[in-house]
């Protein structure tokens, strides 16, 4: 939500402006996104009250950094393996049990191994004869709105009805 809507939002919507303009307002909500996504982590009270957005403003460029360069889904597990990391921490360091940190330590992999059972199962053809193969397919849907002429004129066609000529 603090990654996705604004900066692809803006890539999408500034796809025909010029290049400099489209990079000023890049940055620009590149920058509220990140001081939105560091207030939004900033849950527990500071002294100062802007202490925690400082704080936390590195980090959310970090994310948003990641976002734009490879996407969603790398940001996504960072912030799963951050999350685990924390709050096992005190559970590593403690004198529990060894089933407890066994536990913790399977409940953090099951999103690798759900990774791995999928690629161990046969793979589908997702395509019919004649149509694109799943490579296309895969390639066409990658994250690249903001890649250089990802959206050009040309490459967003909307189909129109043929006008009646002028006599």
């Amino acid at each position: 939500l603090f990654r996705a809507l604004p900066l692809a939002s803006i890539a999408i919507a500034s796809g025909r402006w010029g290049n400099a303009k489209r990079t000023a307002a890049v940055c620009f909500v590149f920058l509220v996104q990140a001081t939105v996504f560091g207030a939004a982590h900033a849950n527990y009270p500071a002294q100062p009250a802007h202490a925690r957005l400082v704080e936390l403003l590195l980090p959310s460029v970090g994310f948003g950094a990641l976002y734009w360069r490879w996407g969603l889904l790398p940001g996504v597990v960072l912030h799963f393996i951050y999350d685990v990391v924390w709050m096992a921490l005190p559970i590593f360091l403690s004198d529990s049990n060894t089933i407890d940190k066994l536990l913790v330590v399977l409940c953090a992999s099951l999103p690798c191994l759900a990774i791995l059972a999928a690629r161990a199962l046969p793979r589908t053809n997702l395509t019919t004869e004649g149509d694109e193969t799943a490579n296309d397919l895969l390639n066409r849907h990658r994250n690249a709105a903001w890649a250089k002429g990802a959206y050009s004129a040309a490459a967003v066609t909307v189909p129109r009805k043929p006008q009646p000529k002028m006599p």
